[in-house]
């Protein structure tokens, strides 16, 4: 029980705004799971912003870069009609928000390509008080630098998924490796001369098939910068046979698709063996700023692998209850890798509204009743 629970906070604590959070908040932001029977849930620790339907990149283990429009994933992240979120509904978001003050985490799709990005940034940590964080595929930084430290952003979170070549054939782009670098190294240059806090740094590197074996070829290439996790983030996927397997069962209310298996990515491909001797050379490399999301031991390794319709850990997934996601079109939804099942939308009803209305106290309700469903045995968000 304690191994289980300690490998749970490990995971938690893996992801890029972890420390934002004491574990006595995340507990308490919890406690409706556990006592509400009717779905109902304090307000979210996280918002997530789907800002835009676009991306610059063609990643192997993207839905969106292997332009792979069937899935739920796709749909998720790539609006029908409208493809991005209005900057004037996002600061009366914020305005909407800010007395419960959540983290707002702007994730996708390639957020520095959103034309009001730094507008609506400065907006909601300069006029709301709110912290802000930006995940992003980095091919703008050096661009966008002054704007960026402007903006009062906390946390920039950078993809990159191996050394140079690597990385670079995974993501489409030539050159791509060495283009982020000289953002980062820009931006952290100019942090360092004028004495500033923020934003900090945080590297995600999705473990594929492609990069398993030189994992422990990422960290040198940052030298000199201030980063203050590297987190090396398991695949996350849909088989074909994993979607067939939930729809017999789910089909009726909770559809799925596969998803993030184009590109060649084949989980099965990684040596196991090899991938376990990369994990603990980075942490030995990395000490305290390496993070593994999930975090597993060797065992829990092979079957995440091997077995991708088996559940890993726990299985329960708490997520609807501490975290929101709002795509480019306003759906909210459960997370850009959960179902393409939108519980309202921020053009027709208040944020609040929406959060313990009918449809997302009843999705609630369905998971806190099955733990997890079928197709979320391979989602971060299972603990």
């Amino acid at each position: 029980m304690l191994r289980k629970l300690k490998k749970r906070i490990d995971s938690f604590i893996a992801h890029p705004n972890s420390q934002d959070e004491g574990i006595f908040s995340l507990l308490w932001q919890a406690m409706p799971y556990y006592v509400s029977r009717k779905g109902f849930s304090l307000f979210p620790k996280i918002i997530y912003l789907v800002v835009n339907s676009v991306c610059n990149l063609h990643c192997k283990m993207c839905d969106v870069g292997m332009n792979d429009k069937e899935t739920y994933f796709y749909k998720n992240m790539v609006a029908d009609a409208r493809q991005e979120l209005d900057p004037t509904r996002l600061k009366a978001l914020f305005e909407e928000v800010k007395k419960f003050k959540p983290l707002i985490s702007i994730t996708s799709t390639e957020p520095l390509l959103y034309g009001p990005l730094l507008e609506v940034c400065e907006y909601a940590t300069k006029k709301c008080g709110l912290k802000v964080s930006i995940n992003t595929n980095g091919l703008l930084l050096e661009d966008m630098a002054e704007g960026l430290l402007r903006a009062g952003i906390t946390r920039i979170v950078v993809s990159l998924d191996g050394p140079p070549e690597v990385n670079d054939m995974i993501r489409g782009f030539s050159g791509g490796f060495n283009r982020v670098l000289a953002g980062m190294r820009k931006i952290d240059r100019i942090k360092k001369q004028r004495k500033l806090r923020y934003p900090r740094f945080a590297t995600i590197h999705v473990v594929t098939n492609y990069n398993y074996d030189s994992l422990d070829r990422i960290p040198d290439y940052f030298s000199g910068i201030d980063i203050e996790k590297f987190i090396f983030s398991h695949m996350t996927f849909i088989t074909q046979e994993m979607a067939d397997a939930h729809n017999r069962i789910y089909a009726h209310i909770y559809p799925i698709t596969h998803s993030c298996i184009g590109g060649g990515i084949d989980p099965k491909k990684v040596d196991v063996e090899v991938l376990w001797d990369q994990l603990n050379k980075v942490k030995r490399m990395l000490k305290n700023k390496a993070f593994f999301s999930p975090t597993m031991d060797k065992e829990d390794l092979q079957k995440y692998y091997l077995e991708p319709d088996s559940f890993v850990g726990g299985h329960r997934c708490y997520i609807p209850w501490g975290v929101s996601q709002i795509t480019a079109s306003g759906d909210v939804i459960g997370l850009t890798r959960c179902f393409h099942y939108p519980m309202g939308n921020i053009y027709e009803n208040s944020f609040k509204e929406i959060w313990n209305g009918d449809k997302l106290r009843r999705f609630r309700k369905d998971l806190r009743a099955k733990g997890a469903f079928v197709a979320c045995s391979r989602c971060r968000g299972v603990l």
